[in-house]
């Protein structure tokens, strides 16, 4: 059968979270290796997004949340 994993974009993070942060936050979902995706702007400042991949179709739940 067919594995289809979420992404799952967030923003308006604070400018200081660090994939830990959100790691943790997402603790009780189960993330894709290196599934965490800080947005950086050109000059590398964070830009307040994120993209978390999960594993599966646990992205449909969150986001319903």
């Amino acid at each position: 059968h067919m594995h289809m994993d979420s992404v799952v974009k967030m923003k308006s993070l604070p400018f200081d979270a660090t994939q830990l942060d959100i790691i943790q936050f997402f603790e009780s979902y189960r993330l894709k290796p290196n599934g965490v995706q800080l947005v950086v702007r050109s000059d590398n400042k964070p830009t307040g997004e994120v993209c978390v991949c999960l594993l599966g179709m646990q992205g449909l739940q969150y986001s319903s949340q």
